[in-house]
């Protein structure tokens, strides 16, 4: 997952962390979701690197909507 994050960083993708855009690695992601959870917050949009690439929609399931349920 982090060379898939690289490489949408080079293809013009930020990386920031502010108090609208989360991104990273599960262990990244997971907290902040769940403080955004925990104040509320019942909607989350979520962006891939590459959509259309089903390993990276079941690795967002599997590991990060997982962990929302």
């Amino acid at each position: 997952m982090r060379d898939q994050l690289e490489a949408a960083r080079l293809r013009g993708g930020t990386f920031a962390y502010d108090d609208q855009l989360v991104q990273g690695t599960p262990d990244i992601v997971v907290p902040r979701l769940l403080d955004y959870q925990r104040r509320g917050v019942t909607l989350f949009i979520l962006v891939l690197p590459d959509p259309t690439d089903l390993a990276q929609v079941e690795f967002v399931a599997e590991q990060v909507m997982a962990a929302l349920a």
